[in-house]
């Protein structure tokens, strides 16, 4: 079955706590009917407006476009090493490997705050290294709003499945996230031999 675009789902009822049963459980059917039989769809009514996913990408843009010197103020450093625990912070061109293979890109890798420790950091128990600016600001409250996000469409996906709304509540309620920022600059040759970044998944709003 050739499909013309990905099941689309309105996912504000589960936002809105005003919102009936009945349309909840519509939203709720017809995002485990987009689960079972397509495995992807886009969100709608997700409350985050284009003018704040806009800024999450120029901010980015303006992070890369940064000298070498600056953007390695704030290097992903291997745990135990000065401030690095092998996760948080920015890895540059060809640091990354699948497969293998460098991939020609570079990205700035966030995680949800840990218990604050001193240096030296065992492996993800660091902290996040911020651009300057208005980065830090942004990129939290945009964090935010996606962990509500979630939580809602996993309320949406256990009433699909038949259960409590809540049912996932204490499982998903301190959610272990990973957020990155990638940049993606033009391969410098044909013959360049690796990839701009290895197979994954990510999530789309509309």
């Amino acid at each position: 079955m050739t499909l013309a675009t990905l099941p689309i789902i309105d996912i504000s009822p589960f936002l809105d706590p005003t919102s009936v049963s009945a349309v909840r459980l519509k939203t709720a059917q017809a995002l485990d009917h987009a689960c079972r039989t397509v495995g992807f769809f886009y969100l709608t009514g997700h409350d985050i407006p284009i003018g704040e996913l806009n800024q999450i990408l120029s901010l980015a843009h303006d992070f890369f476009a940064l000298s070498d010197w600056e953007k390695q103020k704030i290097a992903l450093k291997s745990a135990g090493v000065d401030d690095g625990d092998g996760a948080r912070g920015y890895q540059t061109l060809g640091e990354n490997i699948t497969q293998g293979k460098h991939d020609y890109h570079e990205g700035l890798d966030l995680y949800r705050p840990v218990p604050r420790t001193e240096p030296p950091y065992k492996p993800i128990m660091g902290v996040n290294k911020w651009p300057p600016g208005d980065f830090r600001k942004v990129y939290e409250g945009y964090i935010e709003k996606l962990l509500a996000l979630g939580k809602a469409v996993m309320r949406a996906i256990a009433l699909g499945l038949g259960e409590e709304e809540e049912y996932f509540g204490k499982m998903v309620d301190r959610s272990f996230w990973v957020m990155r920022a990638i940049g993606y600059p033009p391969l410098k040759t044909e013959n360049f031999d690796g990839i701009s970044c290895g197979e994954h998944t990510g999530t789309f709003f509309l």
